[in-house]
């Protein structure tokens, strides 16, 4: 495969994302298994088809930043992961959704990699855990004075002001985010729930994808994050 890269394009609104899909891997409260989901939210959505998100690949990362890879069994509207073990901090993956054509890519030939993250550990050691350079777009959590913060990372440098779309608990739209020149959103959250975010990048590319012409490649990274503020 032949890729020419052309000028890199930051992402700040992508037309129709808003109503576009994204893998969430989310974390079991009970100890049970752990769900990766296709969904506009933090839930299964049983009209999206799984299938959609077949070609993923996860791995497990521990405070050393260790990786173990882990596998994951397809149900009817989630992929399924057993526990990945006490001393992982962070679940990340990558997902190619391959060739997509469609009204939200405003029908541009393009070729769409999804990069889900989800934090199992505490949020203030899992702040400094990294990916590493398989996931080049990464959302990271940010603790300060209380608050979460979260910072978007492309091959492992700040992204700045670019659009973070946040879910945040008892919201019930999603917030949009501009970010900092550290790549930190300027809005901080401090409820006591579950988290979920993501932003977007494009590059500007030529390329064949399985015989299929593309003009961009888009990258997405969505994170998902238990946070509650000390003394609550």
């Amino acid at each position: 495969m032949k890729r020419l890269l052309a000028t890199m394009i930051l992402l700040a609104v992508v037309t129709g994302e808003a109503a576009a899909h994204f893998p969430f891997i989310l974390p079991a409260t009970d100890g049970s298994k752990i769900l990766v989901v296709f969904s506009d939210a933090l839930k299964p959505d049983e009209k999206a088809p799984i299938e959609r998100i077949a070609a993923t690949t996860l791995f497990a990362v521990d405070e050393a930043g260790t990786k173990t890879p882990i596998k994951w069994t397809k149900g009817e509207h989630s992929l399924t992961i057993n526990s990945p073990g006490k001393d992982s901090l962070v679940i990340g993956g990558f997902t190619d959704r391959g060739f997509v054509q469609s009204k939200h890519t405003e029908n541009k030939p393009v070729w769409v990699k999804h990069y889900p993250k989800a934090v199992l550990g505490e949020p203030a050691l899992a702040e400094k855990v990294r990916l590493g350079e398989h996931v080049p777009l990464e959302l990271v959590p940010v603790l300060a004075e209380g608050q979460l913060r979260f910072q978007a990372l492309w091959n492992g440098k700040p992204l700045p002001d670019v659009e973070v779309t946040v879910l945040a608990p008892t919201e019930s739209k999603a917030r949009a985010n501009k970010t900092d020149a550290q790549g930190i959103t300027k809005d901080s959250f401090d409820l006591t729930g579950r988290y979920g975010a993501r932003v977007g990048f494009i590059e500007t590319a030529e390329g064949d994808l399985g015989g299929k012409k593309y003009e961009e490649i888009r990258s997405y990274a969505t994170l998902v994050v238990d946070f509650a503020p000390v003394g609550r």
